[in-house]
Protein backbone atom coordinates (compact mmCIF):
# COMPACT_ATOMS: atom_id res chain seq x y z
CA UNK A 1 0.00 0.00 0.00
CA UNK A 2 1.28 3.40 -0.63
CA UNK A 3 1.19 6.33 0.99
CA UNK A 4 -1.04 8.05 -1.04
CA UNK A 5 -3.53 4.80 -1.14
CA UNK A 6 -3.45 5.30 3.05
CA UNK A 7 -4.20 8.59 2.55
CA UNK A 8 -7.30 8.07 0.57
CA UNK A 9 -8.10 5.13 3.19
CA UNK A 10 -7.77 7.36 6.35
CA UNK A 11 -10.27 10.23 4.65
CA UNK A 12 -12.78 7.75 3.68
CA UNK A 13 -12.86 6.10 7.38
CA UNK A 14 -12.97 9.35 9.30
CA UNK A 15 -15.67 10.78 6.98
CA UNK A 16 -17.69 7.57 7.45
CA UNK A 17 -17.01 8.50 11.44
CA UNK A 18 -18.15 12.16 11.38
CA UNK A 19 -21.60 13.20 10.96
CA UNK A 20 -21.09 16.74 9.97
CA UNK A 21 -24.80 18.58 9.69
CA UNK A 22 -25.74 20.70 6.58
CA UNK A 23 -23.89 24.30 6.31
CA UNK A 24 -23.84 27.38 4.19
CA UNK A 25 -20.65 28.25 2.89
CA UNK A 26 -18.26 31.44 4.54
CA UNK A 27 -20.73 34.30 3.96
CA UNK A 28 -17.26 36.72 3.39
CA UNK A 29 -15.00 34.95 0.20
CA UNK A 30 -11.75 33.08 1.50
CA UNK A 31 -8.49 33.85 0.19
CA UNK A 32 -6.84 31.48 -1.96
CA UNK A 33 -3.46 30.60 -2.79
CA UNK A 34 -3.02 28.35 -5.42
CA UNK A 35 0.78 26.45 -6.27
CA UNK A 36 1.99 24.58 -9.05
CA UNK A 37 4.80 22.63 -7.80
CA UNK A 38 7.12 20.73 -10.66
CA UNK A 39 8.64 17.75 -9.37
CA UNK A 40 6.16 17.36 -6.65
CA UNK A 41 3.98 14.25 -7.61
CA UNK A 42 6.89 11.29 -7.39
CA UNK A 43 4.66 8.77 -8.79
CA UNK A 44 3.87 10.31 -11.68
CA UNK A 45 6.92 13.08 -12.62
CA UNK A 46 5.30 14.01 -15.42
CA UNK A 47 2.81 15.89 -13.89
CA UNK A 48 2.68 19.14 -12.16
CA UNK A 49 1.14 18.68 -8.51
CA UNK A 50 -1.27 21.44 -7.51
CA UNK A 51 -1.26 22.60 -3.79
CA UNK A 52 -4.49 24.53 -3.23
CA UNK A 53 -4.89 26.76 0.50
CA UNK A 54 -8.36 28.22 0.96
CA UNK A 55 -8.17 30.46 4.08
CA UNK A 56 -11.49 31.82 5.80
CA UNK A 57 -11.51 35.22 7.84
CA UNK A 58 -11.25 34.94 11.23
CA UNK A 59 -14.41 36.52 11.41
CA UNK A 60 -16.22 33.01 9.87
CA UNK A 61 -17.62 30.74 11.99
CA UNK A 62 -16.92 26.88 12.70
CA UNK A 63 -17.38 24.62 11.10
CA UNK A 64 -17.86 25.93 7.41
CA UNK A 65 -18.31 24.92 3.88
CA UNK A 66 -15.39 25.95 1.75
CA UNK A 67 -14.91 25.25 -2.08
CA UNK A 68 -11.67 24.84 -3.72
CA UNK A 69 -11.45 25.40 -8.17
CA UNK A 70 -10.30 22.22 -9.47
CA UNK A 71 -8.61 22.92 -13.09
CA UNK A 72 -10.18 21.15 -16.14
CA UNK A 73 -8.64 17.21 -16.55
CA UNK A 74 -6.73 17.54 -12.82
CA UNK A 75 -7.10 14.53 -10.15
CA UNK A 76 -8.21 15.32 -6.82
CA UNK A 77 -5.38 13.14 -4.56
CA UNK A 78 -6.09 14.98 -0.92
CA UNK A 79 -8.37 17.78 0.92
CA UNK A 80 -8.35 18.63 4.51
CA UNK A 81 -7.30 20.94 7.28
CA UNK A 82 -4.16 22.54 8.16
CA UNK A 83 -3.30 22.28 11.99
CA UNK A 84 -0.40 23.93 12.44
CA UNK A 85 3.24 23.13 10.67
CA UNK A 86 3.38 19.56 11.68
CA UNK A 87 1.71 17.28 8.65
CA UNK A 88 0.95 14.57 11.07
CA UNK A 89 -1.76 16.83 12.63
CA UNK A 90 -3.97 17.66 9.28
CA UNK A 91 -6.99 16.07 9.42
CA UNK A 92 -8.28 14.79 6.03
CA UNK A 93 -11.66 16.17 5.04
CA UNK A 94 -13.35 13.76 2.27
CA UNK A 95 -15.68 16.47 -0.20
CA UNK A 96 -17.80 16.17 -3.34
CA UNK A 97 -17.29 18.10 -7.00
CA UNK A 98 -19.90 20.59 -7.57
CA UNK A 99 -20.27 22.85 -10.40
CA UNK A 100 -18.84 26.16 -10.32
CA UNK A 101 -18.83 29.36 -12.27
CA UNK A 102 -16.98 28.12 -15.57
CA UNK A 103 -15.67 25.25 -13.88
CA UNK A 104 -15.64 23.13 -11.25
CA UNK A 105 -15.15 22.96 -7.49
CA UNK A 106 -14.38 20.58 -4.86
CA UNK A 107 -16.75 21.23 -1.51
CA UNK A 108 -15.66 20.18 1.88
CA UNK A 109 -15.87 21.21 5.36
CA UNK A 110 -13.82 23.02 8.09
CA UNK A 111 -14.31 22.30 11.53
CA UNK A 112 -10.90 23.21 13.37
CA UNK A 113 -9.22 24.94 11.61
CA UNK A 114 -9.95 28.44 9.44
CA UNK A 115 -7.60 27.02 6.52
CA UNK A 116 -8.27 24.18 4.36
CA UNK A 117 -5.51 22.62 1.47
CA UNK A 118 -6.40 20.29 -1.82
CA UNK A 119 -4.04 18.56 -3.46
CA UNK A 120 -4.27 17.54 -7.49
CA UNK A 121 -2.49 16.18 -10.14
CA UNK A 122 -2.70 19.30 -12.57
CA UNK A 123 -1.16 19.54 -16.28
CA UNK A 124 1.32 17.71 -17.93
CA UNK A 125 4.88 18.70 -18.23
CA UNK A 126 5.77 18.88 -21.61
CA UNK A 127 9.26 18.91 -23.77
CA UNK A 128 10.09 22.64 -25.06
CA UNK A 129 12.50 24.28 -26.86
CA UNK A 130 16.60 23.78 -26.10
CA UNK A 131 16.10 21.36 -23.61
CA UNK A 132 13.32 22.66 -21.53
CA UNK A 133 10.33 21.74 -20.06
CA UNK A 134 7.10 23.66 -18.68
CA UNK A 135 3.60 23.52 -18.89
CA UNK A 136 0.83 26.23 -19.56
CA UNK A 137 -1.70 26.18 -16.54
CA UNK A 138 -4.78 27.82 -17.08
CA UNK A 139 -6.88 28.34 -13.32
CA UNK A 140 -10.62 29.19 -13.59
CA UNK A 141 -11.68 30.85 -9.93
CA UNK A 142 -14.93 28.70 -10.57
CA UNK A 143 -16.02 30.67 -6.69
CA UNK A 144 -15.88 33.87 -5.21
CA UNK A 145 -12.36 34.96 -3.83
CA UNK A 146 -11.03 37.82 -2.05
CA UNK A 147 -7.99 37.38 -3.75
CA UNK A 148 -6.16 34.66 -5.55
CA UNK A 149 -2.02 34.22 -4.78
CA UNK A 150 0.12 32.25 -7.16
CA UNK A 151 3.58 30.42 -6.46
CA UNK A 152 5.53 27.97 -8.39
CA UNK A 153 8.11 25.23 -7.46
CA UNK A 154 10.52 24.14 -9.26
CA UNK A 155 12.72 21.15 -9.04
CA UNK A 156 16.53 21.33 -7.51
CA UNK A 157 18.84 21.47 -10.05
CA UNK A 158 16.26 23.73 -12.61
CA UNK A 159 18.52 26.51 -14.59
CA UNK A 160 16.96 29.21 -17.00
CA UNK A 161 13.18 29.53 -14.87
CA UNK A 162 11.04 31.48 -16.92
CA UNK A 163 7.51 32.39 -15.87
CA UNK A 164 4.61 34.55 -17.05
CA UNK A 165 3.71 36.41 -15.17
CA UNK A 166 7.23 37.44 -14.13
CA UNK A 167 8.04 36.47 -10.11
CA UNK A 168 8.12 39.56 -8.36
CA UNK A 169 11.01 38.82 -5.68
CA UNK A 170 13.83 36.38 -5.71
CA UNK A 171 13.54 32.84 -5.06
CA UNK A 172 12.91 31.24 -1.92
CA UNK A 173 15.24 28.08 -1.89
CA UNK A 174 15.15 25.41 0.69
CA UNK A 175 18.05 22.92 1.77
CA UNK A 176 17.41 20.32 -1.00
CA UNK A 177 17.89 23.39 -3.59
CA UNK A 178 13.95 23.54 -4.59
CA UNK A 179 12.70 27.41 -5.61
CA UNK A 180 9.45 28.36 -4.75
CA UNK A 181 8.48 32.06 -7.01
CA UNK A 182 5.60 34.13 -6.02
CA UNK A 183 3.32 35.40 -8.57
CA UNK A 184 1.15 38.86 -8.76
CA UNK A 185 -1.83 38.14 -6.68
CA UNK A 186 -4.92 38.73 -9.01
CA UNK A 187 -8.36 39.81 -8.14
CA UNK A 188 -10.28 37.42 -10.04
CA UNK A 189 -14.39 37.10 -10.18
CA UNK A 190 -16.14 33.67 -10.43
CA UNK A 191 -15.67 32.86 -14.12
CA UNK A 192 -12.19 34.66 -14.92
CA UNK A 193 -8.99 33.02 -15.63
CA UNK A 194 -5.61 33.26 -15.17
CA UNK A 195 -3.04 31.33 -16.83
CA UNK A 196 0.51 30.51 -15.69
CA UNK A 197 3.28 29.59 -18.11
CA UNK A 198 6.67 28.17 -16.42
CA UNK A 199 9.48 26.98 -18.42
CA UNK A 200 12.72 25.33 -17.04
CA UNK A 201 15.90 23.83 -17.99
CA UNK A 202 16.49 20.19 -15.79
CA UNK A 203 19.95 20.64 -14.14
CA UNK A 204 20.73 24.26 -15.63
CA UNK A 205 22.40 26.76 -14.05
CA UNK A 206 20.63 30.51 -14.72
CA UNK A 207 17.68 31.69 -13.62
CA UNK A 208 14.98 34.23 -15.20
CA UNK A 209 13.45 36.33 -12.47
CA UNK A 210 11.31 39.28 -12.94
CA UNK A 211 10.12 42.54 -10.93
CA UNK A 212 7.11 44.30 -10.52
CA UNK A 213 5.19 46.99 -9.10
CA UNK A 214 2.96 46.53 -6.16
CA UNK A 215 0.09 48.82 -4.18
CA UNK A 216 0.42 48.33 -0.39
CA UNK A 217 -2.56 45.65 -0.07
CA UNK A 218 -1.39 43.53 -2.39
CA UNK A 219 1.83 43.57 -1.20
CA UNK A 220 1.05 43.35 2.14
CA UNK A 221 -1.33 40.29 0.78
CA UNK A 222 1.55 38.94 -1.15
CA UNK A 223 3.97 38.32 1.78
CA UNK A 224 1.37 36.40 3.71
CA UNK A 225 0.11 34.10 0.92
CA UNK A 226 3.73 33.95 0.44
CA UNK A 227 4.65 32.37 4.06
CA UNK A 228 1.44 30.36 2.89
CA UNK A 229 2.96 29.18 -0.04
CA UNK A 230 5.79 27.85 1.67
CA UNK A 231 4.16 25.96 4.64
CA UNK A 232 1.96 24.67 2.26
CA UNK A 233 4.65 22.64 0.59
CA UNK A 234 6.20 21.93 3.96
CA UNK A 235 2.75 20.47 5.01
CA UNK A 236 2.98 17.88 2.04
CA UNK A 237 6.15 17.10 2.54
CA UNK A 238 6.04 16.59 6.45
CA UNK A 239 2.65 14.75 5.68
CA UNK A 240 3.94 12.39 3.25
CA UNK A 241 6.96 11.25 5.52
CA UNK A 242 4.73 11.02 8.41
CA UNK A 243 2.24 8.97 6.97
CA UNK A 244 5.46 6.85 5.09
CA UNK A 245 6.53 6.24 9.07
CA UNK A 246 3.15 4.90 10.52
CA UNK A 247 3.25 2.57 6.94
CA UNK A 248 6.52 1.30 7.33
CA UNK A 249 8.17 2.49 4.08
CA UNK A 250 9.37 5.48 2.54
CA UNK A 251 6.90 8.14 1.21
CA UNK A 252 4.95 7.51 -2.03
CA UNK A 253 6.63 4.00 -1.91
CA UNK A 254 5.10 0.78 -1.65
CA UNK A 255 5.16 -0.88 2.04
CA UNK A 256 6.91 -4.09 2.59
CA UNK A 257 3.79 -5.78 4.01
Amino acid sequence: MTSRTARVLAAALLAAALSVPSLALAATPPVYQVQAWFGGASENPDRVLLVASVLVPTSTPLPAKVRVPVPEGATVLWSGEILGATGESDIPREGTMTAGTGGRAYEFTLEQSREGQLECLWSNIEPRKGGAVGASLKWVQTVPADLVGFSVRTPAGAGTIRTDPQSNDAPNENADGERIYTLPNQGLAPGESAVVDVSYVPGGASDGIGGGALDTRTLIIGLAVAAVAVAAVLAVMIRREGMAAAAGGPADEPDDA
